[in-house]
């Protein structure tokens, strides 16, 4: 499982982590750095629970936050991408354009390294707008990759699908 908005801190929220966690399951969190607020996280069967071998990692960018999930078995292989693209503000101010081109290179990579991939996160795009200029060029860039988006529901408060 992928989570965005996690709010998890780097130090002090081990009871709700703690408490978040099934058994026979782990809680990999990526935190903001020096700010509240974002931040990913993975639940994932423990590797002594599981036919999987699971290793997360972190990337960075300047215009959303990133982590990476490999899962291997013996059969089967897959990367996954959690993103969170905080939406405009006075400390996020990079733009529409600026994500979707460095998005874009993210894909891009992904691409050309695995097989078998998969995008989860929230974009602050809404996809249930499709009229919309910003959801235009990104559903643009879904299709340049031959990619689909899979959530057709809203998943915000206010009705709207964000999330990809």
């Amino acid at each position: 499982m992928c989570i965005t908005e996690s709010w998890l801190r780097e130090q002090g929220d081990e009871p709700i982590i703690a408490a978040i966690t099934p058994p026979g399951y782990t809680v990999k969190s990526y935190p903001r750095k020096d700010q509240t607020g974002g931040g990913i996280a993975f639940i994932f069967p423990s590797n002594d629970s599981s036919n999987y071998v699971i290793n997360t990692s972190t990337s960075t960018h300047e215009s959303f936050e990133a982590a990476s999930a490999n899962l291997q078995s013996s059969s089967f292989s897959c990367h996954i991408l959690c993103v969170y693209r905080p939406p405009r503000s006075k400390k996020n101010c990079a733009t529409n354009e600026f994500f979707l081109n460095e998005f874009r290179d993210v894909v891009q990579t992904l691409r050309k390294k695995y097989t078998r991939f998969m995008i989860f996160g929230d974009l602050n795009f809404h996809i249930d707008v499709p009229s919309a200029p910003e959801t235009k060029k990104f559903i643009s860039l879904l299709n340049e990759f031959e990619l689909q988006q899979k959530i057709h529901v809203p998943t915000h408060k206010d009705g709207h699908t964000l999330d990809l």
